[in-house]
């Protein structure tokens, strides 16, 4: 073939273009597969096998347009000998792969060949996440630290040395690390974590080495480490600091600068600027506007204070935490961060039920917007979780991943997942480990190890265990009333008779509140459901005449008939309680749609009683489980949806009583959650399951109340999906989920994972003991399935290779 008669080919089949198209087309499929892989986590093969289609794609791309350039095939195709560049002609394509030849290429088979190759492989990979994980990964995500965080700068305790200096020790930490933060691409390890390695590594209060200083850096996983001192010159102050290469050692900027002590915050931005300098390069200092006063308060009365107060709450004393903050928003009350702080240090003080909690927290919440992206996420989320929203949760998870060493953000989302996990829906174990990373990070702060012993009884009911975590909490924190609940709580289930009863007979000294925390404490779990009603009884007993008949309503009879099985008696008390009829009925008819046996004769009766439009929702409820396509349950159910979106539109509209615009919101939007549990329930009784998951999932977001996970694992276990039914059973606290234990073993019993089978139904056996004769066959088929696990061959141990033994 002539060079002219190869140019002419190349021409007609356009292979530049088609080279460019075909490059640009590959670039944009592994950015999607990228995409696809970050957020549903694929598999790591499926980028090396969407590189290997590509260069297979090229291959056949570069064939058809040889192919399609060739003289005769537009003779062929005009005479329909062969089909057209843009026809597919599947009867001719399967003719050909019958007889075992390669197909004629046209541009629509190259193209379906692809669309259909990378729509394989997609689903491969989806099938794969779906199957590995259960449906996971499509539940919310655990936070986990990112393995490409931004590289960190550890700035270290200064030396100092002058008359009333001392305050600047670890308060330089704390401003050059707000200063810092972001400059230059750059991230600062939290003064937290800094200080936790410095006294563990020999620091303590005295200036050190550079080697240990170095040692320091190195274990926050730091990149760099800054180092410097504040001396009185006289009249004036001069601030010197050093970066340092944390690995090498090497030096890599030093800056110096000297100013009147009333002059502070100038100082601190200079001296930012100056160590920065030989670091980054011209535009990213420009870029990298620092100033102390913007990221935390103009007033130096006001930061001195708030650095005092810093440095007693990262030693858990929050008595002299409290005024040293107080006396900052004095000075300035736009100081966000010494709001956010004042608000935890009175909940760990007093209680999170403090109107100051609150006040602190609006204020907080109000200025976050002044703050930088690292700490604004803190304030936002804390003032979430106060209101029971979940809006704060996505960001916190953002955050660890990009602040791996931030203890706080750590366990703000373990303190979120604690408290209002049962939301996402996110098991306890999740919280646990977040709340583990935060106390790696910060072992001797004292609120960290609270929750720590609390998981302990509440998910493990592990006694040896929880005697180890309250050991090291009683050392490190000593007589601490958060400490003596806990240490009455352990007492209570896990001591002898002896013990429990001491242990009950003390708790009458205390006072309401405490009392609570003591259930908080340790028992949640529904092994220690008897203890729990129990001591509830007892609580009302001594409480004024006038809470009794509700306490015991609402306290006991959830526990009897949830958390026991104990119907009747718990019928009995409500009916005793002395509540309206509509009260009555609303809490009987809770007890009806998990499946309890409630006469149905007493809620008729109830229901009845009622004036029109009285508890909707419930009537809705009650009158969708016995009949979910009647025309008088649709119309109960459209009339209580309108009562709440009412509800809802009155709180919104209510700024005489409730001036927060974030606390008018975030009530309104518990009535919007009761809409959609309505919604979804109304939508899995008229048979659309899958809607109805969708609506329902959306109301746990807005906080819908623990009925609403209980739908739609009952709605998965109805479709067969017993793994995604899974997380939500697992997501009930308190009284719920003892019940839930029971679906729990039969799920993990049909996995295959025999302990955890073992486990779930031996919880629910020893909380249902006692149930009422009608349940007594659950209890009785779970107490088989025990034996019948226990006799159930194990699986053997894994051989171990010789070689790897001898290792």
């Amino acid at each position: 073939m002539s060079n002219d008669s190869l140019w002419s080919r190349i021409k007609k089949g356009r292979f530049v273009q088609v080279l460019v198209g075909y490059l640009a087309a590959s670039w944009i499929v592994l950015q999607l597969i990228d995409t696809l892989g970050g957020t549903f986590e694929l598999p790591a093969w499926v980028g090396p096998v969407a590189l290997i289609l590509l260069v297979i794609g090229f291959i056949v791309v570069m064939a058809t347009a040889w192919v399609q350039s060739h003289p005769l095939t537009d003779r062929k195709e005009e005479s329909e000998e062969l089909p057209g560049s843009w026809e597919i002609a599947a009867g001719e394509l399967k003719e050909s792969l019958s007889r075992g030849e390669v197909p004629h290429l046209t541009w629509a088979r190259a193209i379906m060949g692809g669309v259909f190759a990378f729509s394989l492989l997609v689903g491969l990979a989806g099938a794969y996440v779906l199957f590995k994980d259960r449906g996971e990964t499509l539940a919310p995500t655990v936070a986990v630290a990112s393995d490409d965080a931004a590289p960190a700068i550890a700035v270290m305790p200064f030396s100092v040395r002058g008359e009333g200096l001392e305050l600047w020790r670890e308060g330089m930490v704390d401003a050059l690390s707000a200063n810092l933060e972001g400059a230059g691409g750059l991230r600062t390890i939290a003064s937290q974590t800094i200080l936790a390695r410095w006294e563990e590594l020999g620091g303590g209060d005295e200036a050190t080495d550079l080697s240990s200083q170095l040692d320091v850096a190195r274990a926050t996983g730091a990149r760099y480490t800054l180092t410097g001192s504040v001396i009185s010159t006289g009249s004036n102050l001069r601030l010197s600091a050093d970066v340092y290469d944390s690995a090498s050692g090497e030096p890599l900027g030093h800056g110096q600068v000297e100013g009147a002590p009333d002059s502070m915050f100038v100082l601190v931005d200079r001296l930012s600027i100056a160590v920065l300098r030989e670091m980054l390069s011209d535009e990213e200092l420009r870029t990298s506007a620092m100033s102390l006063a913007a990221v935390t308060t103009p007033s130096l009365d006001a930061l001195k204070a708030y650095l005092e107060a810093e440095a007693h709450y990262r030693r858990g004393d929050f008595e002299s935490a409290v005024p040293a903050y107080e006396r900052a928003i004095e000075a300035d009350s736009t100081f966000a961060m010494a709001n956010y702080r004042l608000e935890n240090s009175y909940g760990w003080l007093t209680s999170t039920f403090n109107p100051l909690v609150a006040e602190a927290a609006d204020r907080a919440a109000r200025y976050a917007h002044r703050l930088p992206d690292r700490q604004a996420v803190l304030v936002r989320a804390s003032q979430s979780m106060s209101l029971g929203t979940l809006d704060g949760i996505d960001a916190l998870r953002d955050a660890v991943r990009r602040h791996p060493d931030d203890a706080e953000a750590w366990f703000q989302l373990a303190d979120t997942y604690f408290h209002l996990g049962r939301h996402l829906p996110v098991g306890l174990d999740e919280a646990e480990g977040a709340l583990q990373r935060a106390i790696e990070l910060a072992p001797r702060f004292v609120p960290y190890q609270l929750h720590w012993y609390d998981l302990a009884a509440w998910l493990h009911a592990d006694s040896a265990l929880a005697a180890e975590r309250l050991s090291a909490l009683q050392e490190l924190a000593g007589s601490y009333d958060d400490v003596n609940q806990r240490t009455l709580a352990f007492e209570i289930v896990f001591g002898d008779s002896a013990t429990q009863r001491a242990a009950i007979e003390r708790t009458d000294m205390l006072d309401g509140p405490t009392r609570s925390s003591i259930t908080t404490a340790g028992l949640r779990n529904p092994r220690f459901i008897a203890q729990d009603i129990s001591l509830q009884r007892r609580f009302i007993e001594s409480s004024p005449p006038e809470r009794r008949p509700g306490m015991r309503a609402g306290l006991v009879a959830n526990r009897l008939a949830l958390g026991q099985g104990k119907v009747s008696e718990a019928v009995d008390l409500v009916s005793q309680s002395g509540w309206p009829g509509a009260g009555q009925f609303c809490s009987l008819a809770r007890f009806y749609a998990v499946g309890l046996p409630v006469p149905e004769d007493r809620l008729a009766s109830l229901e009845a009683d009622l004036e029109p439009g009285e508890s909707a929702a419930c009537v809705a409820v009650w009158r969708g489980m016995q009949d979910g396509d009647g025309d008088d349950w649709t119309e109960a159910l459209r009339q209580s949806i309108g009562e709440l979106a009412s509800l809802a539109d009155s709180v919104r509209a209510d700024t005489a009583s409730l001036p927060s615009d974030l606390r008018r919101e975030a009530r309104a939007r518990r009535f919007d959650a009761r809409i959609g549990e309505l919604e979804g329930f109304g939508l899995w009784r008229q048979g659309e399951p899958q809607e109805a998951i969708r609506v329902l999932r959306e109301a746990t977001l807005n906080g819908g109340s623990w009925l609403t996970r209980w739908w739609i694992a009952q709605i998965y276990l109805e479709l067969g999906q017993p793994a995604q039914a899974l997380r939500y059973l697992d997501s009930l606290y308190w009284e719920q989920a003892s019940l839930a234990r029971y679906h729990l073993g039969k799920i993990y019993d049909g996995m295959g994972e025999t302990d955890r089978a073992r486990d779930a139904y031996e919880t629910f056996v020893i909380a249902w003991a006692e149930a009422d004769p009608e349940l007594q066959p659950l209890v009785e088929e779970a107490r088989q399935a025990i034996v019948r696990l226990m006799d159930a061959p194990q699986p053997a141990p894994a051989e171990t290779d010789e070689a790897e033994a001898g290792n």
